[in-house]
């Protein structure tokens, strides 16, 4: 696996699922290895739950970091005897024909259309959209992780993907929050497209009835994260948590009132289904990504909300709503249980395999144990 900073998964929705993708891949007994950036990993452990790490050098600037990595990964993948090689978003999938070249078989997942980003200029959009092309019309299979990007993609290519979403671990039932004054939380990375602004001035118009966590950290995006604590300076109900993760996340998340995504741009939200894996509830804004999982068919009822996308005003009405939607045992547990048989990644994990295996000869179907190796 290719196209993601590394392992273990800090902070990055495309981390976490290839983390939790490829640890149940080799615990089925498949050999896997996933290529991390030196950066990234700074205890460059060998293994990993169950996979191998191989650390590769990239250049550390915005626009060259992924794709001067992806491009020495996808040559190193060319020249090991791998079944499968599986590229990690749009940007990366633009190597695509460099393993297939070595005869590999590849498997590109779109986890999000990702030129829609603010930080990327003319150019760097262009070879995103470059990049879904040849996520399409080149990898032997082609995975979205959203009914949204499949839809998008089989409309500009006359190709369909095939459905795989992001999966969550369900976590255990906890004690109701018990915070006074109860908490709204945001999880996710400090970028402009997360339109963290928003939230802050929506909330800032709040009475003094509830608190703001915020949980993340800027991603080549320190003016912007500057920007945040200014807007929220004097205001004493926000709190910026930094980057979070294990324990620290978890309490966070259990302890919330609901979680706010006001976000103009996601693939699948992992962050949503963290927060309904604890039976939080969600305000979200109304983007395809959000109303697929919030709004779906046969979803419980307060799931969450939406509001529009981008409308200050309406997220403000909606923020207080949101601290009233139901915790009580029983809304709690309807989400569990909704995250848990949707989403699952044991489930997700056995779609994914299944794919795999339709690409292989059969000399690798009978291979001991049938073990693929990627």
């Amino acid at each position: 696996m290719l196209g993601t900073r590394g392992l273990p998964a800090t902070h990055g929705g495309v981390e976490r699922a290839v983390e939790e993708l490829s640890a149940r891949l080799a615990a089925r007994g498949h050999e896997v290895t996933v290529f991390c950036r030196k950066s990234y990993c700074p205890e460059r452990l060998s293994r990993h739950r169950g996979v191998t790490l191989r650390y590769l050098p990239s250049v550390p600037t915005k626009h060259l970091e992924a794709a001067t990595h992806t491009l020495l990964a996808a040559l190193s993948s060319a020249l090991r005897s791998f079944d499968i090689v599986h590229i990690h978003s749009i940007g990366p999938a633009l190597f695509t024909p460099i393993p297939r070249m070595a005869r590999k078989r590849v498997v590109v997942t779109v986890h999000a259309l990702d030129w829609g980003r603010r930080k990327w200029g003319f150019m760097a959009k262009r070879a995103l959209r470059a990049g879904a092309w040849t996520a399409i019309h080149l990898a032997d299979a082609t995975i979205a992780v959203s009914k949204a990007s499949q839809r998008y993609l089989h409309a500009a290519h006359g190709l369909s993907p095939i459905y795989i979403p992001n999966g969550v671990n369900v976590a255990p039932p906890g004690d109701l929050p018990d915070s006074d004054p109860p908490y709204l939380l945001f999880l996710g990375r400090l970028v402009p497209e997360k339109k963290v602004d928003d939230l802050v001035s929506a909330f800032k118009d709040q009475p003094a009835t509830a608190r703001l966590v915020i949980a993340g950290d800027g991603y080549f995006s320190d003016r912007h994260v500057a920007m945040l604590h200014r807007l929220a300076s004097g205001d004493s109900r926000i709190t910026f948590a930094g980057a979070v993760y294990g324990d620290r996340k978890e309490e966070l998340l259990a302890g919330a009132a609901a979680l706010v995504n006001p976000s103009e741009l996601e693939g699948h939200p992992i962050a949503v289904l963290e927060a309904l894996s604890h039976g939080v509830p969600v305000l979200a804004s109304d983007i395809e990504a959000h109303r697929e999982i919030l709004e779906c068919e046969g979803a419980p009822s307060h799931l969450g909300m939406v509001f529009r996308a981008g409308d200050r005003e309406d997220l403000r009405h909606k923020l207080m709503e949101a601290v009233q939607l139901g915790n009580d045992p029983a809304s709690r547990e309807r989400r569990r249980s909704f995250v848990a048989s949707e989403y699952g990644w044991d489930r997700i994990t056995e779609a994914t395999e299944a794919v795999y295996r339709t690409l292989l000869p059969a000399a690798a179907e009978t291979r001991e144990a049938s073990r693929i190796s990627c």
